[in-house]
């Protein structure tokens, strides 16, 4: 459906500037997602730490044919291009949005709670049989720019909608729900997530009820309702309760396809969607054994030869399959990109998907036409090198592409990490929210990005624009700057042979030492070295001497050869307040230190803040930081909203069996039953990073939620758990690090730190990178 550019002004009360018969398909607000074939809308919104005005160049270049913008002098640089100019360029989107809800005669569904909002409208979805005619939020857009995206993508084609809608604030439910109008809700669960800017759960959940004052019908959980009821909230008139002995009873549920209560339980709201829009409990029972965890969408993985894998193949329609090409085009590590694709179902939809995929330039693109067809492809796929090389697979579920995907992966392991990446995200904004909008970040990838894996990661936060990365060795540096990384990084642990190369290689160096200059100096050269001297402010670790700088300026100041970009020290008990008198001394002599050295070098970039010195020492940010663990989401710190922790680590139980009393168990015959149990097998062990600490019941893995004690001695690849009174059978997933469990959690019972905890996860686990 095109868009015309002067008709959206008129609507939002914006002015119009370029040509007025401009018009485009699809808005974007990263210029990164924005493909030349797409005729695109860019809208340039500005946070407190970033403003897309500066990436609207950009996204003209990138073939953006509109632009939403609140600063009219753009337009004079674009005569060709058309900009729709409003103070609030998001309240363009949410006119135009606006106007596509009111065209909607049919019944809209809004999901909304603090957990499992995507889990159930894409379950539900799926009970509905994936109609063409229903649309639905993509991903979790569900924030004050993921609902007028939703909204803004409906056509005269739809005839209802599935809308997840998060909050993080009052007051936001109450613009959400002017928007959405929904006809339907659906409340999941009230959890932790976004409550930083509430006074109480009750303020929250008071705020989330507010999308339900105008719906007919809701699904809600007997618990929520009650509570809902206590607090005199308006209720829907039709309310389809679950629960136990509800309208729906999980006991009345034939063939469950999972054993979670979780699972369930967001299945449940699933089913009474479904219910709600007309669907019979006969096809939803038969559709219900067919869901799967939507741990199947949209995931990077190591493929074989090097390669990597982009999956997604819990279903396919044409909204979806332009997301994950978008994907593949946009965060692909490799230059190659391959698409294994299956048809859609009908000729004129599978036409329109071809014409879309066409459109992407991709290397090659194969077209699974018949499910029967994936053995032949498999085989095909056997003799190709995937080399530099990314494959997105993605095909509608009847075709089973993941078992097809599942041949691609590099190794086969039934121990795996998840990283979150979105969540990384959201833990970097919550950082950032403490400082100054000028300050910059420089995010700590070593050591594997701290077991998240460092291209992946390093790639992403070139992606948010982070102004560094710091990494330990000059392999790392060199190994991201030979794949395509072209942000500045500091390299901390510098072997004097190796600064040729990384200067060559365009990277910034820690100079701890006079010593260190010695290679570089004695030939002649025509690159300059940058370097950041590091400060012994008190660690006693690496460091000049305070009272040494002035020499080490004096000889450096006849050296064109060197440039001092940087100073910097490391405080070294930030974290402990007990300590802060020591902390304060540290941040005064390096504040001296620092002062001098910017006399000299007016451009060096003074950092001092590690991850607690930025929450509890904010004020001596210095022109930049260090973001290290907390980047990742471990520990808590006061001022700073609840981190999301960034690894998962998960595994699948290899088998079940039974102890008699007197029955031993593992190496050294540690454990010893003294009552009939059962206990599992799992594929992990201290190879794998699982600490050989934890054993004799010192750890726990959790299974549907359940803490199951570690019996015996940790093996190297594989370590026994307690599962008595437990339903548990092979295949099942195991939880080693999660929701139940975090890695300050398994740290504190292995007697260590989450550094390494996180940090010790073995290379061969592979990672699976989402973005939720």
């Amino acid at each position: 459906m095109a868009i015309k550019a002067a008709h959206i002004a008129t609507l939002a009360g914006a002015t119009l500037h370029g040509p007025s018969e401009a018009s485009f398909t699809q808005f974007a607000f990263d210029s990164r997602r924005i493909h030349s074939a797409q005729p695109t809308c860019f809208i340039a919104l500005a946070t407190p730490h970033a403003d897309g005005h500066h990436y609207i160049d950009s996204a003209i270049a990138r073939g953006a044919t509109t632009v939403i913008c609140s600063d009219a002098s753009h337009a004079a640089n674009h005569p060709s291009t058309s900009f729709i100019v409003h103070p609030a360029p998001l309240e363009v989107l949410r006119a135009w949005a606006a106007q596509q809800r009111e065209a909607l005669s049919g019944e809209v569904v809004a999901i909304t709670g603090s957990n499992g909002k995507t889990v159930v409208k894409e379950w539900l979805y799926e009970l509905l049989g994936a109609p063409e005619h229903i649309h639905r939020t993509h991903a979790s857009f569900n924030s004050e720019l993921g609902v007028p995206l939703t909204l803004s993508a409906l056509t005269d084609q739809h005839q209802s909608a599935l809308v997840e809608v998060g909050i993080d604030e009052v007051g936001a439910m109450q613009r959400h729900e002017q928007l959405v109008r929904p006809t339907i809700g659906i409340f999941t669960t009230l959890g932790d997530a976004h409550g930083e800017n509430f006074e109480s759960d009750e303020q929250k959940f008071k705020e989330k009820f507010k999308l339900f004052q105008h719906c007919h019908s809701l699904v809600i959980g007997r618990k929520w309702l009650r509570w809902a009821q206590e607090l005199g909230l308006k209720i829907p008139e039709r309310t389809l309760v679950w629960g136990q002995g509800e309208e729906l009873d999980p006991d009345a549920i034939k063939d469950w396809p999972f054993s979670g209560d979780y699972q369930k339980e967001n299945a449940l709201s699933a089913l009474g969607g479904a219910l709600l829009l007309g669907a019979s409990m006969e096809d939803l029972q038969r559709r219900l054994s067919l869901l799967q965890p939507l741990e199947m969408r949209m995931q990077l993985r190591g493929a074989k030869d090097g390669g990597y894998l982009l999956e997604d193949t819990y279903s396919s329609d044409l909204s979806s399959l332009r997301w994950a090409l978008e994907e593949l085009a946009s965060s692909a590590p490799t230059s190659r990109k391959w698409a294994v694709l299956s048809h859609l179902g009908s000729e004129e939809k599978t036409a329109e998907a071809k014409a879309l995929a066409a459109t992407y330039g991709l290397d090659r693109i194969w077209w699974v036409e018949k499910p029967e067809d994936v053995g032949e492809l498999t085989a095909s796929f056997a003799g190709l090198d995937l080399n530099k090389t990314t494959v997105l697979v993605k095909g509608r579920r009847a075709y089973k592409l993941e078992q097809f995907a599942a041949t691609l992966q590099d190794q086969y392991h039934s121990t795996w990490a998840e990283v979150n990446l979105s969540a990384m995200r959201r833990n970097l904004q919550k950082f950032k929210a403490h400082l100054a909008p000028e300050t910059k970040v420089m995010a700590m990838v070593k050591a594997a990005s701290y077991g998240s894996g460092t291209l992946e990661v390093a790639r992403w936060l070139q992606n948010l624009h982070v102004d560094y990365l710091g990494v330990a060795f000059a392999q790392e540096a060199l190994s991201l700057r030979a794949r395509g990384i072209t942000m500045p990084i500091l390299v901390l642990n510098v072997d004097p042979q190796q600064m040729p190369l990384l200067a060559a290689a365009g990277t910034e160096v820690e100079l701890f030492a006079s010593h260190q200059l010695d290679t570089w100096l004695s030939a002649k050269r025509t690159e300059v070295l940058k370097v950041h001297l590091k400060i012994n402010t008190g660690m006693n670790r690496l460091g000049f001497a305070p009272e040494k700088v002035e020499e080490l300026l004096k000889e450096l100041a006849t050296e064109p050869r060197v440039e001092v970009v940087g100073v910097f020290s490391h405080l070294a008990a930030a974290d402990d307040p007990d300590k802060d008198e020591f902390t304060r001394k540290q941040l005064s002599t390096f504040e001296a230190v620092a002062k001098a050295v910017k006399a000299q070098y007016p451009g060096a970039v003074a950092h001092v803040l590690n991850t607690h010195g930025i929450h509890r020492f904010s004020k001596d940010a210095h022109e930049m930081v260090r973001l290290g663990i907390g980047l990742y989401g471990a520990g808590s710190y006061e001022g700073i909203a609840p981190l999301e922790e960034v690894i998962s680590w998960k595994c699948t139980v290899s088998q079940v069996s039974d102890l008699k009393p007197g029955d031993s168990l593992g190496y050294g015959i540690t454990f010893t039953a003294e009552r009939p149990m059962k206990y599992a097998t799992l594929p992990v062990g201290y190879a794998d990073g699982l600490s050989r600490a934890l054993s004799g019941g010192k750890g726990a893995v959790y299974i549907a939620g359940h803490r199951c004690a570690i019996l015996g001695r940790v093996c190297m690849d594989m370590c026994m758990v307690d599962v008595s009174g437990l339903e548990v059978n092979p295949g099942d997933e195991v939880e080693i690090l999660g929701p139940h469990q975090s890695a300050s959690d398994l740290a504190k019972a292995a007697g260590t730190i989450s550094y390494e905890v996180l940090t010790g996860i073995g290379p061969r686990v592979p990672r699976l990178y989402i973005k939720d």
